[in-house]
Formats: C-alpha cells, structure tokens, sequence
C-alpha cells in the first residue's frame, strides 16, 4: 500500500533523526564495551586524550557491522556445515534480521539517553534523583564537541543532499544489490555465482543491510554509513586542532596551522565525491577511516593513543581489502618515527628496565589478549565470508580456493583476478585493453607504458613525482647547517615514497581506491561550529521537509522504480549458487531471477542479476573474450 507523500516524508524525517542516536548509541555503546572487556583504560581520560572520542566513534561502527556481518553469516555456515535446508537457514536469517534491528532500536534509545543531560541531585525528589542516577548517569555521554560535530554534519548533509547527491556507479552495480539481498536472505553459499561482484568482501554493507530495513521504502539510499565515518575523522581533526594549550597561534611550535592544512586537504582531496555520502560508497569509509588514524601518528604525543590507532590499523583490510596499504602506511611511519626520535633512543636502556618489571603485569597481558582476541576474531568472520559468498578465501585470489561444492570456478576467479581487478584498473577502464592485457598474460614492462598514458596513471605518476619532491626538500631541510633531527620529516620522506609506488605495483592502480593518499601529499607539501547546533538543525529539518513537499525533492534520495524481466531458471542450471527465494507456485526445481537492463539491479526485487553466464556452464579459457 503507497503512502502519501507528507506520510512518507514524515517517516523519512523520523527514520533520519533515529539514524543520528543510533550514532551516539553506538559511540556509548564503543565505550561501556571496553569497559567490561578491560580496555578502557587504554586511552587515557584526561583533557590532552582528544583523539578518544573520535576512535570510540570507529569503534562503535566497526562493531555494529561486524556483529551485523556475525549474525547474518551465521545461517548460512549451519546450513554449509549440518546440511541444513535452504528453508530452515531462512527462518534464522529472519530470526537474525529481526534481533539485529532490535540492537539497532536499542542503540538509538541508548544515544537519546545518552544526550540527556542528568538532574542534579534533589532531595525532595528522591525517587527522581535515583532514577536519574540509575539510568543516564551510568550512559557514557559525548563530548559538547564530539555532539556538535556530528549534528553540524548531518545538518549540512540534510540542506544539501537532496541537490546535489547522486547514484553511485558501484553502489548502482553491486553495493545496493548486494545490501537488499543480505537484508532479504542473508550472504547465501555461492552468491558470487550470481554477480561476481557479489563475492567481494566490504564490511559496511553489512551494517548498512539493518540500516536499510529501517528506510520507508526499500528505494532509499540513505542515509549512509559513510556519514558517521566523516564524523569520525572530523572528531578526530577538530578535536586536535582545539588542543592548542597555552601556545598562540603565532607560535611557530604550534601544530594548529599544519592541522588545518590537514583537514582542508583531506575534505578536498580525500572525499573522492559528494555523492559518496548518500551512497555505498565503501572507498569513501576506508579514506576517513585511514585519514583520522594516520591524523593521530601525525599529530598525537600520547603513546598510548598511537598505539589504539596502530590497532584499529589491523581493521582497516576489514573494511575492503585495498585498507592493506593504509596498515602499511601506519607501520612504516610509526616505526621510522620511534626510530628516528632522539627521545626514544636516548631511553631504550630505561625501557628495557621498565620492560622487566612488566613481564608480570596481570592487568597488561589481559589488555593484550583481548584486543587480539577482538582482532582474531573479525579476521575470522572476514574469511568464513568469503568462503560462503564464493567459496575462496580471499576472492577472487585463485590460490586461496576453490573450497566446497558452491565456489566459483577457478577458470572464472582467475579471469576476474586478471582481467577485471588487476588489468582492467590499469587500463583506465577500456574494455578491450584489459581483455587483451590478461589474454596475453602482460607484466609490467606490457602494461606499465601504456597505463601511464591513462588518466589514472597520470595522476600516480604525479602522486610518486610529488613525494619524491616533496621528499627531497625535507632532506635538504635537514642538512642545512644546525637543523635539528626532525622525525617526523624523516619518516614522511621514507614512508611517502614507499607508499605511492606500491599503490602503482602491488595493489589495482586505481586512485579512487587511495585518495587519501592525495590528500597527504598536499597536507605534507603544505605543512566553529555552530552556537547552537542542536536547534539549529531541527529548525533546518523542519524547513527541508516543508521544500522538499513543495519541490517534491525527498530528503532522503531514492534510485526510483527499474523495469526487469522475470526469467525462470532451472535449478539445474544455476552454478554453485544456494537460493533461498521463494517459488512464487513454480516448481521446486525452478526460480526466478529478475534481469534489469544494462547493470541496474537497483530497486528490483531479489533475486536479480544482469549477468546470466553461469546459465550456459561456459568456461572462460584464455584469450576468450568475456561475455556475460
């Protein structure tokens, strides 16, 4: 049954401001977690920690996605390993869904609480008080700041989304599909027989799998995981930029201007496009996500804190595997740093002491073992993913399957590898190019000419021109007569280099994958908020809704209706792929898949695909040409 559209709008401004406390939710619940497991103690609480709020934020979300990623999985394991039947798994997947919105409604319950302020104690109200003391004292609340980042952002975001957001190509092609499909039936054994890009790992989808169960109607987009993640790293930046201390900005010591360099170039460079937001887009939740970690090597004098963002490094591969190159990114600089500062060698024979003493720190080993318990374990959940979706390891690396009866054909993984991550990113995204690179099996000396001629290879070409430059100048700054050791120009001079070449050789060369490291490069060659943010944006929601019925622009953006053609499939005939939809009165050995044109499996119900090679049995030998 359609609603009307003040009904809808009404929903859309209801499901919005839910999404805001979700997102002080899950920051408390980031801090009441840490607390229990013992590692609360890991940042320190004073007024100087001011990266703490902004790692619990990251926390909070990597935790919904993957508790998300957890319980969706988990039907579909039973069903792999006790043979359960495609009805039964179903039934949990449901069961699943359900709890997991629960936990979503208990989040946004948990942030309106949270930004309650408590009564003062009042003792002619004693029931009150108690009350009082019971419930919102015991909710970790968020800084004014944190709070008045995160309301100032969502703001802007409602004011302008509806003009100028727009539909992602791959949130278009896989990131939506995929998020309906998980919402429906959950990740089945062998989706990535359906679409390929079905068995590409990406964290966030997952999350926003419960999110999207929320939205009035199965079309909209937003809002999007991405926007807590900018929330983050603008925490983060902000944050440190307050921390100034007693110095005046005129002080030449002062790290005020060089963090503003840093958050002007990563909002510039870093944001790949403001579509981002109102999509999918994981690229954009892996660049903040990097950005604010490498914003505290940078800028954080707290070793503690370095070391929380050194941990939260290792999740980064968790949110897309090309986070690798940020985890890389992360060590390199921090050793170089320990390396390089006067400071740290000057006191190695004092922690070799202190080293000693601890050895028996009952407390220590406790913090260690369950962070890496907490790690272990998302890396785990990573591969057993992979495994259901496509039946590899890591797809589509070839070497790391195939493993059971649902996986993709090894001859199909191996093309996918060759000709559409590697080859196909290094060809400016020309077809006949890439097909014609992984046919004649091409290396470096084939492919690199060529790629540098693209406008992909231009812009790396000019990334590793840049640092090498930019590298240069900070060797020169140091051999200047009397220049003291400066550690953090050393290890940027090292580290920078490094990085921008194997962006080029190890990974796709693709720079939307790393714009972050563009936003780096200008930050080192370089080297508030509203009044009442909270009124202010109720009075701006209330205003965008009385726009949006009269321009009919909803809030939130919708991909609209997508005309598909139902097409019923044997069983028999669908390789390796375990479906769990429904019949619709065919026969048990049939089911229908919806075919969109072109590659708009948008708004279409699930199953769909545009892609049916895996009907035909085909098998993609060398040199063939690739035809879906």
């Amino acid at each position: 049954m359609a609603t009307s559209p003040i009904a809808s709008h009404f929903l859309q401004t209801i499901y919005f401001i839910s999404f805001i406390f979700f997102i002080f939710g899950i920051q408390s619940a980031a801090k009441i977690f840490s607390f229990v497991l013992g590692l609360h103690n890991q940042l320190p609480s004073n007024s100087r920690s001011w990266t703490s709020e902004g790692l619990f934020l990251l926390a909070g979300v990597l935790g919904f996605c993957l508790l998300s990623n957890a319980l969706m999985l988990l039907p579909s394991l039973l069903e792999l390993l006790l043979r359960l039947d495609s009805k039964t798994a179903f039934l949990l997947h449901t069961f699943a869904i359900q709890s997991l919105s629960v936990i979503f409604l208990i989040l946004a319950s948990t942030g309106l609480l949270s930004i309650i302020p408590c009564r003062p104690p009042n003792r002619s109200d004693v029931i009150a008080s108690k009350t009082s003391s019971l419930f919102l004292d015991r909710i970790p609340k968020p800084t004014k700041l944190t709070r008045n980042i995160v309301l100032v952002i969502v703001s802007i975001y409602i004011a302008t989304a509806q003009y100028f957001a727009e539909i992602d190509y791959d949130t278009a092609l896989y990131h939506l599909p995929a998020v309906a499909h998980f919402l429906k039936y959950g990740p089945e054994l062998g989706l990535a027989n359906l679409h390929f890009s079905l068995g590409f790992y990406n964290l966030p989808l997952f999350g926003q799998a419960v999110l999207q169960g929320f939205s009035p109607t199965g079309q909209i987009l937003s809002p999007s995981l991405n926007i807590v993640f900018l929330c983050v790293f603008t925490s983060v930046v902000i944050s440190g930029m307050m921390d100034t201390g007693s110095q005046t900005f005129a002080d030449s010591s002062n790290p005020f201007f060089r963090k503003l360099i840093f958050l002007i170039a990563s909002l510039l460079f870093g944001g790949i496009e403001a579509g981002s937001l109102s999509s999918f887009n994981v690229d954009f939740a892996l660049t903040y996500a990097t950005l604010a970690l490498i914003y505290i090597c940078f800028f954080s004098v707290d070793p503690a804190t370095r070391k929380a963002a050194l941990g939260f490094g290792l999740m980064l591969p968790i949110l897309k595997l090309s986070g690798v190159l940020g985890l890389i990114f992360i060590c390199v600089y921090l050793l170089l740093s320990l390396c390089t500062s006067k400071r740290s060698l000057l006191n190695l024979t004092e922690q070799r002491i202190s080293l000693q003493k601890l050895t028996l720190n009952r407390q220590a080993m406790k913090k260690l073992v369950n962070s890496a318990l907490l790690i272990i374990i998302s890396y785990v959940v990573i591969f057993l993913t992979y495994l259901v979706l496509s039946g590899y390891v890591v797809f589509p690396e070839v070497s790391t399957g195939p493993i059971f009866e649902h996986a993709v054909p090894p001859e199909i993984a191996k093309y996918v590898k060759g000709s559409l991550v590697s080859f196909y990113a290094r060809t400016n995204d020309n077809p006949m190019l890439a097909n014609l690179a992984y046919s004649q099996n091409w290396g470096p000396r084939q492919w690199l000419p060529i790629f540098l001629q693209t406008d992909r290879g231009l812009l790396m070409t000019g990334w590793i021109t840049l640092a090498l430059v930019t590298s240069g100048i900070s060797v020169m700054q140091l051999l200047v007569k009397n220049r003291r050791m400066n550690g953090h120009l050393i290890a940027m001079a090292i580290t920078m280099p490094i990085i921008t070449t194997l962006a080029i050789f190890v990974l796709p060369p693709n720079p939307r994958f790393f714009p972050w490291i563009g936003s780096l490069l200008i930050m080192q060659y370089g080297e508030l908020l509203l009044l009442y943010p909270a009124m202010a944006m109720a009075v701006l929601i209330l205003l965008v809704n009385i726009l949006s019925l009269r321009l009919s622009r909803p809030i939130l953006k919708s991909v609209g209706e997508v005309p598909v053609k139902n097409i019923v499939v044997p069983r028999s005939k669908i390789n390796g792929w375990k479906p769990r939809a429904k019949d619709n009165g065919l026969k048990s050995n049939s089911i229908i898949i919806r075919k969109p044109p072109a590659d708009k499996c948008w708004a279409s119900e699930r199953p769909c695909t545009p892609y049916f090679w895996f009907l035909n049995q085909k098998n993609i030998k060398s040199g063939e040409k690739f035809k879906p």
